[in-house]
């Protein structure tokens, strides 16, 4: 019994086809220069997170001397690194994206 489930299963597998199906690709949206697309976005994503991480240590920060100093000087110096980040982030980014 078991030698005719043997040769049942070796004429099987002898009548299996090595390439049963073909495949055709055809391509409808080709992406060329896909890394140059690309990289922008993630330099923004990279802004967008750095901008959360900053904020979180402003806040740190000013949990650490809220008693040395007033509001309206936390205020006032977290509105100047706002200005200086809004100055420089743009032109660091189009440093990144600028053509070689």
């Amino acid at each position: 019994m078991a030698l005719q489930i043997t040769d049942s299963v070796e004429a099987t597998i002898l009548q299996i086809k090595d390439r049963s199906i073909d495949s055709t690709i055809i391509k409808t949206n080709n992406a060329e220069g896909f890394a140059a697309n690309f990289v922008p976005l993630m330099v923004i994503i990279s802004s967008f997170v750095g901008a959360m991480v900053m904020i979180m240590q402003h806040q740190q920060a000013a949990q650490l001397v809220q008693t040395f100093v007033s509001k309206w000087q936390l205020f006032l110096a977290r509105q100047i690194i706002n200005i200086g980040v809004a100055f420089v982030l743009p032109l660091l980014t189009n440093c990144v994206n600028a053509p070689l």
